[in-house]
């Protein structure tokens, strides 16, 4: 997948991408699915999520609430 071009700035809070990590991390809802914050940079986040059957609707893709849930 290639990343959109974004914009270029400098976040006004330094540490930034620690406190979303760290708030990620409390978040059991994402540990229960299995989501894991894989890239934080300033004005993008990607969260990865492998396919497996837990996290599927009837026809065996993803269900759309997980989705939601990430989103």
């Amino acid at each position: 997948m290639v990343r959109p071009e974004m914009p270029q700035f400098q976040p006004r809070d330094p540490g930034y991408a620690d406190r979303v990590r760290a708030s990620f991390g409390l978040q059991r809802a994402m540990a229960l699915i299995g989501a894991e914050l894989a890239v934080v940079e300033p004005g993008f986040t990607e969260i990865h999520l492998a396919n497996r059957p837990e996290i599927t609707q009837q026809h065996g893709y993803v269900h759309g609430g997980i989705g939601g849930m990430i989103a």
